[in-house]
C-alpha cells in the first residue's frame, strides 16, 4: 500500500533551492532523505550528530 507523507515533496523542493543558493541544510537535507527512503532514523541522528560544532 502507498503511504502519504506530508512534506516529503517540500522538503525536496526546499533542499533543491539550498543547493542551488550554496546554503547549507543539514536537518532539510535528512528529512528529505528519510522520506525518500535514502537514510535510516539512526544513520540521520549520527549524521547530524556527528557534524563540526561551529557558532552561527
Amino acid at each position: 500500500p502507498a503511504i502519504t507523507v506530508e512534506g516529503a515533496a517540500t522538503a525536496r523542493a526546499v533542499l533543491g533551492r539550498a543547493r542551488a543558493l550554496g546554503l547549507d541544510m543539514p536537518v532539510t537535507a535528512a528529512v528529505a532523505a528519510l522520506v525518500a527512503g535514502e537514510l535510516r532514523v539512526a544513520q540521520a541522528v549520527d549524521m547530524l550528530l556527528s557534524r563540526p560544532l561551529k557558532e552561527e
